[in-house]
């Protein structure tokens, strides 16, 4: 739904989706079907730990420019709408 404007009917559907979707959830907890949100989350017994690679955010940030670079070459000849 980023980048639509409001008056866009793909939005109105998403806002829609969201709007059920956030019942079903209520519906669940209230049945006790799911956890509420006063479980305890917690994950301080967890062995593994995220170490971020700055290789791959590098080369996932260049994949992103030439993504961008492209669309907009595609926008501006018309065959990317």
């Amino acid at each position: 739904m980023i980048g639509r404007e409001m008056n866009d009917r793909g939005t109105a559907a998403g806002v829609n989706a969201i709007v059920v979707l956030s019942a079903a959830l209520m519906a669940g907890v209230e049945a006790k079907i799911l956890p509420g949100v006063d479980v305890d989350f917690s994950v301080a017994g967890s062995a593994s730990r995220y170490d971020p690679d700055m290789a791959n955010h590098e080369r996932y940030c260049a994949g992103r420019d030439r993504q961008a670079r492209l669309e907009q070459a595609l926008v501006l000849t018309g065959e990317f709408v």
